[in-house]
């Protein structure tokens, strides 16, 4: 059956319009920043979620330098927090 339908001539295929893409003349902060769209939503809020990722990581590591500092003796500690890893 599905060799029949396969031989069978498109019959409208030339009043299928061809396919047209829309730009978007919107600027950067009407695009991204004041979107209602689902997509763009979902980049946000990735993107606010790495953010958040990364300024806690920092945080942590500078309250483990703040610890030591007295211990390990200054510039030590902030080496230490740039190199170590969890």
């Amino acid at each position: 059956m599905t060799e029949a339908l396969l031989d069978r001539p498109l019959e409208h295929a030339d009043t299928v319009p061809p396919l047209e893409v829309e730009h978007d003349d919107r600027g950067f902060v009407r695009r991204y920043i004041f979107s209602t769209d689902h997509k763009v939503i979902g980049i946000q809020y990735i993107l606010t979620g790495l953010v958040m990722a990364l300024a806690g990581a920092w945080d942590a590591r500078m309250n483990i330098c703040r610890t030591f500092w007295h211990y390990l003796g200054g510039v030590w500690v902030f080496l230490f927090a740039l190199m170590s890893v969890y």
